[in-house]
């Protein structure tokens, strides 16, 4: 039987991403990011959080891969753990390796801190029941660096997918408000030209009753009949035409309207903080740093199978001792036989 352990990365290794998690843990809790709202860094992380990179994650990324059953039958058959010679269809043959594969056993840990009376797992075993020992070792090898070559590009696409997804967030940020800026300016135009349109009624109204400077109201209700009252949403030509033109020319004359649209000051300011903002251009350079792409001998975990121990089971160990016990046997008789043949 040969038991090989899988060894998680160790916490050297661990901590070449701690700069990476760091980074993104602080984008979630809104850390060091003065510069930018709360509100920026919420709408735009919160729906697609980057994954952080540590020991617990890549190894159970490697376990999970290491129970693929196709990448097993895929090492088995290139190194011919099972020599296919010996049968007599390959229907036969294939079972053979199904069961093969099946009778791979993977172990988890137990009693890592010691208190049950029982022995002590500290790592992942893989199990399995073999007497081609340089074969075995020749597929624990190329599993393990064909998982982790596996394992470093999918954790590349995946970190570029999370951060294209962000980078599509902020874009779409930008474009909705790029659309309550313009649909602000466009409300306020209207406004503008409502007013205006008010405005010279009043005024000609003004004109018409020689109304050049206004009066108090109470006057005007003096001059009035008493079966006329005064709309008080119609009666602003009482402020005498100068005065209303003066507000129109005024109007006419303003040179930057986006003073005076309301929420515009506010949404320019979003719109230039997501535009200044640096924090994926910083994360991607972070990331770039890390063993992932630092480095070609990046592992997620690794099987040891340099130190695979091989034991011998009872039923091997019988078959030995019963063909000893034969020779043995065979040697007393064949001796005998000899003395015998020497003496007649």
């Amino acid at each position: 039987v040969a038991t090989t352990q899988i060894k998680p990365i160790n916490i050297f290794t661990e901590n070449k991403f701690a700069t990476y998690n760091n980074f993104v843990k602080s984008i979630s809790s809104f850390g060091s990011f003065s510069s930018l709202s709360k509100d920026i860094i919420d709408k735009n992380f919160q729906n697609h959080k980057m994954s952080i990179i540590d020991k617990e994650i890549l190894l159970n990324l490697f376990l999970e891969e290491l129970q693929n059953k196709e990448m097993l039958k895929e090492a088995i058959i290139k190194f011919k753990l099972i020599d296919k010679n010996k049968f007599k269809d390959e229907d036969s043959y294939l079972e053979k390796l199904e069961k093969t594969i099946s009778s791979i056993e993977l172990l988890s840990p137990k009693n890592i801190d010691g208190k049950k009376n029982e022995h002590s797992r500290l790592n992942w075993l893989i199990k399995f029941e073999t007497q081609e020992k340089e074969k075995w070792l020749k597929i624990l090898k190329y599993i393990n660096n064909k998982i982790n070559n596996s394992l470093r590009l999918y954790k590349i696409e995946k970190f570029n997918y999370e951060l294209n997804q962000n980078k599509i967030i902020n874009n779409y940020r930008l474009e909705d408000i790029d659309n309550r800026i313009r649909i602000a300016r466009e409300i306020y135009n209207k406004t503008i030209n409502n007013r205006l349109a008010y405005l010279k009624e009043q005024a000609s109204i003004a004109r018409e009753l020689n109304i050049e400077n206004g009066f108090h109201e109470g006057t005007l209700r003096m001059a009035l009949t008493p079966e006329i009252t005064i709309n008080e949403s119609n009666n602003y030509y009482t402020k005498g035409y100068k005065m209303i033109e003066k507000e129109i020319e005024l109007i006419n004359l303003r040179l930057n309207h986006d003073t005076f649209i309301k929420d515009l000051v506010s949404l320019e300011k979003q719109k230039r903080e997501l535009k200044s903002n640096n924090i994926l251009y910083r994360l991607e350079m972070i990331f770039s740093n890390t063993p992932l792409l630092k480095s070609n001998d990046f592992k997620s975990a690794e099987i040891i199978y340099q130190n695979t121990k091989f034991k011998n089971t009872l039923k091997f160990t019988s078959l030995l001792f019963s063909s000893a016990l034969f020779g043995l046997i065979f040697g007393i008789f064949y001796v005998l036989f000899g003395n015998m043949k020497k003496k007649y």
